[in-house]
This record gives C-alpha cells, sequence and structure tokens, in this order.
C-alpha cells in the first residue's frame, strides 16, 4: 500500500497531446470556467512546447475571448485571472 507516498514518472507525461485536441474546440469555455486551471497548467508547464502554448496564446488573445476572459476574471475566476496575467 503507498498511502502518503508520491510516485514520479521517469518519463514525461505529454498530457498536452492529449488534452489539447479535446479542449482546443472549446477552449475559451475551458478558460472561462471551471476548467480555468486546466488552462492556466497548459500555459505554465515547462513540458508543454512553446509552439503549443503560442498557439493557445493567440486563441485566447482574440478580442472576443480576451473580453470574456477579463469579465470572468472580474467575476472571481481565479484561473481566468492568472490566463489574464499570462497574456499581458
Amino acid at each position: 500500500m503507498l498511502v502518503g507516498k508520491t510516485l514520479v514518472s521517469s518519463q514525461p507525461l505529454d498530457f498536452h497531446k492529449y488534452l489539447v485536441p479535446q479542449i482546443e474546440n472549446n477552449l475559451i469555455d475551458w478558460a472561462t470556467g471551471e476548467g480555468a486551471f486546466v488552462v492556466v497548467s497548459l500555459l505554465e508547464s515547462e513540458t508543454v512546447p512553446s509552439d503549443v502554448k503560442a498557439n493557445l496564446k493567440k486563441e485566447l488573445s482574440k478580442p472576443k475571448n480576451s473580453k470574456a476572459l477579463k469579465t470572468a476574471a472580474g467575476e472571481g475566476n481565479k484561473g481566468a485571472t492568472i490566463i489574464v496575467g499570462l497574456l499581458n
């Protein structure tokens, strides 16, 4: 039994390869909703390639999406607040 122990993988998980295709069509919904910290983790992860991060930032920076993010941040969405800061 492994209670109280953390196992660390020696190989990268590359979770972005599986996650981004699943959320990219609804990225702004994730970023402004309950999945905001999932988007934060994609933008902050050292293992997510810079081109993937750049594509996410490009989409999130579109005027309509930027406005939605700022609205969500203003309504108290902490993840959206972090995303807005990462885009600036």
